[in-house]
């Protein structure tokens, strides 16, 4: 008998005994300014933002944040990708802030800071670089032009850690670093070149997790290294350890909380893919929590 085929059909007959039953209406067109209400057993409606007859992918939106009583979203309509917000007082989706005139915004990884709601985006001049939402005036800046000109410096995985809005980005000189941005001094600094060299020479830190008072995440620190995992104490970044000796990567990823542990997958090259803790301890390192599939093919 096949155990794990059996205990996938058990787990899918489960979750489909376990699903409710609603009953949705067809939908029929409408109007580009109305919504398209469903009947069904929840007070819902639909909004159709991506009209194009031709296009079959719909507006595909994304990110999703509150803010002000408003739901504020990444859409893509004739204007490219760019800023949404749906009010549920009206039941009507809106552009708002249409960033770049000319085409795609490209909007991304919205995070709350100090009241305002930082994310990446172009303005079409400027590249994709960081800006702001201001949650008193609605109205959006440019924060900072790291890689200066039409060059992106793509900031991305934003986290708020010791009163800073930490991410990576890449200045054109250094490549995709450590990165913080300060509100009170209104300054982006790099933090640290993980990986020294030039503009192609990637730590591309990510995966950004606050734990006991430190920030942990994987980055590559040569090419001798690979992605393993860091740790930055709010003023310096450290190699806490390789998990997979040597040039290939422990990749550790997918980090979260458990009982006051740190649990993320990595690859120490001998088990493969596996699950991993840390306690966070002075002087401990990461070990192996459990080889769920022994061997070097990994869980």
């Amino acid at each position: 008998m096949n155990l794990k085929k059996s205990k996938s059909k058990l787990s899918m007959a489960v979750g489909l005994a376990l699903l409710p039953l609603v009953t949705i209406a067809t939908i029929s067109s409408v109007n580009a300014e109305e919504t398209r209400p469903v009947t069904a057993n929840l007070d819902i409606s639909v909004f159709d933002i991506n009209q194009n007859p031709d296009s079959a992918k719909g507006s595909n939106p994304r990110d999703f944040f509150e803010l002000n009583g408003k739901l504020y979203f990444t859409a893509q309509d004739a204007n490219g990708i760019q800023l949404w917000s749906f009010d549920k007082a009206t039941d009507k989706a809106t552009l708002t802030h249409q960033i770049n005139p000319t085409g795609s915004s490209y909007t991304d990884s919205y995070t709350l800071y100090n009241g305002n709601i930082y994310f990446s985006a172009t303005d079409g001049v400027n590249g994709i670089e960081l800006w702001m939402l201001d949650s008193s005036t609605n109205e959006t800046s440019l924060v900072a032009d790291i890689n200066e000109g039409e060059g992106n410096s793509s900031a991305t995985n934003f986290i708020v850690f010791d009163g800073k809005l930490i991410f990576s980005a890449n200045n054109g000189v250094n490549g995709h670093e450590l990165w913080a941005y300060d509100s009170v001094t209104d300054e982006a600094v790099m933090v640290q070149d993980l990986y020294p060299g030039s503009q192609y020479s990637y730590g591309e830190p990510k995966g950004f997790t606050e734990y006991k008072g430190k920030l942990y995440f994987s980055a590559v620190a040569s090419g001798d290294n690979g992605r393993e995992f860091w740790v930055y104490d709010g003023s310096t970044a450290t190699l806490l350890m390789e998990i997979y000796p040597g040039w290939k990567s422990g990749n550790p990823d997918n980090f979260i909380i458990f009982n006051d542990l740190l649990y993320f997958t990595a690859d120490d090259g001998v088990d493969g893919n596996e699950l991993w803790v840390y306690d966070g301890e002075e002087g401990s390192v990461p070990v192996l929590a459990y080889d769920i599939d022994a061997g070097e093919a990994g869980g």
